[in-house]
């Protein structure tokens, strides 16, 4: 239990910073602020950023889950070093289709939920940003005009579907950058 500041990575730190992350993803995030405006009253705020909370703390406990059963069956026979993964984003696949190939259809249930996760996930982004640069810009440059709801919505559906494309052409661009934040704890 360093208490070291100049230590990357001590339980300190990964406690405090992880507290004030999640205190910003779930209290001041666009996506989090959309939802608590989306409801009528203060009380039903409330009630969305408890449920909210319950629903992260929930999230976060089994991927923490998930991790501690990795390391407790790879602790002894490391999957990158052995050259089974080239990456380490690369373990969770590799674990569930280890674990999963006596039970048929189970990975393909891994498959299909992982990709809709992303999905939902890409699609609140995405509508929290369309809806922040037609607030933010749209309206301005427009300074005033009314525009109907079917006018708005078709603008929304527009400004979704270019920054989808922008997305899309960012995915080959960084994949060419490799490797862009320490993921790995090391000493």
């Amino acid at each position: 239990m360093d208490l070291s500041p100049f230590e990357r990575n001590t339980f300190w730190s990964v406690v405090i910073g992880s507290t004030f992350f999640w205190l910003g993803q779930i209290a001041v995030h666009p996506g989090a602020v959309q939802r608590f405006i989306a409801v009528s009253s203060f009380k039903e705020s409330k009630s969305v950023m408890f449920w909210s909370f319950i629903g992260f703390f929930v999230i976060k406990g089994l991927v923490t889950l998930v991790g501690l059963l990795m390391y407790a069956n790879y602790h002894d026979c490391d999957p990158i070093a052995t050259k089974a993964v080239q990456q380490s984003g690369q373990l969770l696949p590799y674990y569930v289709m280890e674990v999963a190939q006596q039970y048929p259809g189970l990975t393909g249930l891994f498959i299909s939920g992982v990709l809709s996760a992303a999905l939902s996930t890409m699609s609140a982004g995405l509508n929290t940003v369309a809806g922040t640069l037609y607030e933010d810009f749209v309206q301005f440059v427009l300074k005033g005009k009314r525009q109907s709801e079917a006018t708005q919505a078709f603008m929304l559906k527009i400004i979704v579907l270019v920054i989808g494309l922008i997305c899309i052409c960012m995915v080959f661009v960084v994949e060419k950058l490799g490797s862009l934040f320490q993921v790995e704890l090391r000493k």
